[in-house]
């Protein structure tokens, strides 16, 4: 139950009813967390973190219903020191909504950084810190996409096909 004591009328108009029932359907998502990680199927095949899942499948959601957008961005890494360096760079400098996993396909290691409720100029921004935050220039060298939230068949794609080698 979402209680409003004080608001302007003036506020009390279409987009700020809208913005409240988006902000309402997105927390009350949580009372159908198994439904929702049933749901992202195809990913567990690549991600198998329960929490990121989860938060993806709730703002695929968002998005089919609401057409709001999310990014991801996707870097490839050929080896794991290297990936660990960078993931802990990411961790540092990361939002408070955002998240990162570390998932590994085949012999190539990947970092998956979410960006709920963003465009992709968030995560080109967000890019540019993480290259300037790095010092080692060999940790600068790595492949990267960014990715809409609707774009699920791409993100897959990416991930488990070999056309980036």
């Amino acid at each position: 139950m979402l209680v409003i004591e004080k608001m302007p009328f003036m506020s009390f108009n279409k987009e700020n009813l809208i913005s409240i029932s988006i902000l309402l359907e997105y927390l009350s998502i949580e009372v159908y967390k198994q439904d929702m990680l049933a749901l992202s199927s195809k990913m567990q095949a690549i991600f198998h973190d329960n929490n990121f899942r989860y938060e993806y499948s709730r703002l695929q959601y968002l998005q089919k219903k609401y057409k709001i957008n999310s990014t991801l961005l996707v870097i490839k890494i050929g080896n794991e020191l290297q990936t660990i360096r960078v993931f802990e760079k990411i961790e540092r400098i990361l939002r408070s909504l955002d998240i990162v996993i570390q998932t590994k396909y085949k012999d190539k290691y990947y970092l998956v950084v979410l960006f709920p409720l963003n465009e992709q100029a968030v995560a080109l921004g967000f890019l540019n810190r993480l290259l300037y935050n790095l010092k080692n220039e060999k940790d600068k060298h790595f492949e990267y996409m960014t990715f809409g939230i609707a774009q699920e068949n791409l993100l897959y794609q990416y991930i488990t096909d070999d056309y980036h080698e």
